[in-house]
């Protein structure tokens, strides 16, 4: 999923924006660059802060009334799905022009059609896809072409005519060995990315896995201390302190340094087991 996102110029002459504090301007920029490949993103305003404002001391009702206000402007629509806070970036497809765009891990907001461009299985998958040059139709082909997979014949009289020719016959070319099945992703792997946005670096993989397991108790554990951690404002690649949060059977609750030296943690009975 490319992270190469369009900021166009009309933003800063913009009236609307100009109305926005410096702040809100910026977290408007963050949103977009950050958003997938659909204009959509996490509008949890921890994760938020971990994403954008990583060096900075802003508070959680701050970087929510900030939410409200650009979505106020109309540039953003917050609402619920899969369970968690979303924003969708109304005008994505104005100005974003991606080569390929992939589907989002989050629903879409009611009456709101996605744009699919992507490969799988060796196939070039489209849904309401209209080309690099949103707003214009696909060029038409000439004689004989091959759009997506699905050969198109536009010969007029005279070509036919002249179609007695016997097509030359295309060279073979040795066929490619098949690609080996990817590994499925580890549960405990997968709970981290939906939690924290991200995934943990791959030296953290064998531990985590070892220590979390694949229990659904467990992966609840480890989903909520992941999720509290990161909202919390602490440093989302600490993932030591994750797992000691985790093996004590405890989800990060208040103001605390990221270590776990708090008493104010939620204590689950018996552990992780």
């Amino acid at each position: 999923m490319t992270k190469r996102r369009m900021i166009h110029s009309c933003i800063w002459p913009s009236e609307d924006v100009g109305s926005l504090t410096i702040q809100q301007r910026l977290l408007w920029v963050g949103l977009i660059t950050t958003a997938d490949d659909q204009g959509r993103g996490r509008a949890h305003p921890g994760l938020i802060r971990s994403a954008i404002f990583p060096f900075d001391d802003l508070t959680l009702p701050c970087i929510t009334e900030d939410l409200e206000a650009i979505a106020g402007k109309g540039f953003i629509i917050l609402y619920r799905g899969n369970d968690k806070d979303l924003y969708q970036v109304v005008k994505w497809w104005e100005y974003q022009r991606p080569q390929w765009a992939y589907p989002s891990e989050f629903e879409p907001p009611p009456d709101w059609s996605d744009r699919l461009r992507y490969r799988k299985s060796n196939k070039i998958i489209t849904e309401n896809w209209i080309g690099k040059a949103l707003g214009k139709a696909l060029p038409k082909a000439k004689g004989n072409a091959l759009v997506y997979g699905h050969s198109i014949s536009t010969s007029n009289s005279k070509e036919k005519d002249s179609a007695a020719k016997p097509a030359a016959t295309p060279p073979e070319h040795p066929k490619k060995a098949p690609k080996k099945p990817k590994t499925p992703t580890h549960p405990a792997i997968t709970t981290f990315r939906e939690n924290a946005h991200r995934y943990p670096a791959k030296a953290w993989y064998s531990k985590i896995e070892s220590a979390v397991g694949d229990s659904e108790k467990a992966l609840e554990l480890w989903g909520s201390v992941v999720l509290n951690y990161v909202g919390m404002g602490w440093n989302p690649q600490n993932v030591k302190g994750m797992l000691e949060f985790f093996e004590r059977g405890e989800v990060p609750k208040s103001k605390g340094n990221g270590r776990g030296d708090t008493d104010d943690g939620w204590h689950i009975p018996g552990g992780s087991a």
